[in-house]
């Protein structure tokens, strides 16, 4: 199977920048890709199986998703980070940026 960076792009456009291993194997990347990925500082890795496909400090945004895609199905975000994104709260709970 070959890669899918379309793919891989879109799953990033649509969670923050943030990637899941098995959204990266799934479309086609491997493990030694993923590695140089992160080796040439392309992406960061921002827990064990998720990555920031951007260089530079990640965003409380990206942050938030990376944890869901850690978390696994079924994950949420909690009642602080939910009044965040609601507009309740104007800085987010616990959150450096």
């Amino acid at each position: 199977m070959s890669r899918d960076d379309r793919a891989i792009a879109r799953h990033a456009a649509r969670q923050g920048r943030a990637v899941s291993r098995s959204q990266v194997l799934a479309s086609g990347g491997s493990p030694s890709w993923l590695r140089s990925q992160v080796r040439t500082r392309r992406w960061q890795r921002l827990w064990p199986c998720v990555y920031v496909t951007v260089t530079g400090p990640a965003g409380w945004m990206t942050r938030a998703h990376g944890a869901l895609l850690d978390a696994g199905a079924g994950a949420v975000l909690g009642p602080q980070a939910s009044a965040y994104l609601l507009g309740v709260t104007h800085r987010p709970h616990g959150w450096w940026t």
